[in-house]
């Protein structure tokens, strides 16, 4: 039992460690293909400490292919998913708009429009507790923005 418990978890080890390099794949043919949308999307969830490379004589190397395209994915990729959630959010699908406004959070932890837009997403369910919590991190951690004075008057200062 122990011996199978332990090849379950490598096998599982090995399973995830895949499936970050075939989001880099999608990362990389959504980037080609100018959808930067969904590549953003993938890059929001990819796990890059996953990307090792190995010497295999091919001259590839997956960590140099993910640099390549992280900076202009972190420069850009989080107002992308931002916009997703916009159109979530307008259409009234909170948890749509909640998952991509976490995602651009992922990228950009920093966004204040994304944490805003996510308190406003959780108010509009009527889950007022993770709102003002959200809207408390947005005043405490952006004081001197317009949003913060928005997330005060949220919160019923």
């Amino acid at each position: 039992d122990e011996l199978q418990n332990q090849l379950n978890t490598i096998e599982e080890s090995y399973t995830y460690k895949l499936s970050q390099y075939q989001r880099l794949i999608g990362i990389l043919n959504d980037y080609r293909s100018d959808n930067y949308a969904h590549a953003a999307d993938l890059f929001a969830t990819i796990d890059a400490a996953q990307l090792t490379d190995i010497d295999d004589e091919s001259g590839v190397s997956v960590t140099a292919i993910y640099n390549s395209i992280a900076d202009k994915m972190r420069a850009e990729g989080y107002s992308s998913l931002y916009q997703q959630g916009e159109l979530a959010y307008g259409s009234g699908d909170y948890e749509k708009a909640i998952s991509y406004y976490d995602k651009a959070l992922a990228i950009n932890p920093d966004y204040t429009a994304a944490l805003f837009k996510k308190a406003m997403a959780y108010k509009q369910q009527n889950d007022i507790q993770n709102a003002n919590n959200l809207f408390g991190e947005v005043i405490m951690r952006f004081p001197d923005t317009e949003l913060a004075t928005q997330a005060k008057t949220e919160r019923g200062y």
